[in-house]
């Protein structure tokens, strides 16, 4: 389910008012079965989105936290 969700939130439009909600559910399941390298591709694609759409400090906050998770 994370997988299908993944590729369905990669391949839709930036402009596609789902694509966030898509990519997140996948993130958190990513999360959940201890995916980390899974979880934080995710969480890079879900934080273009945040940009893209204006939430910057939201982006930046992700951002931060990808580095330190790839950090561990």
């Amino acid at each position: 389910m994370a997988d299908a969700l993944h590729n369905e939130g990669t391949f839709l439009p930036l402009n596609e008012e789902n694509k966030e909600q898509i990519l997140s559910e996948a993130m958190l399941l990513y999360r959940a079965l201890g995916e980390k390298e899974l979880e934080i591709e995710t969480q890079m694609k879900l934080l273009t989105v945040h940009f893209w759409i204006g939430k910057m400090d939201l982006a930046e906050k992700e951002l931060l936290d990808c580095y330190a998770l790839q950090k561990k």
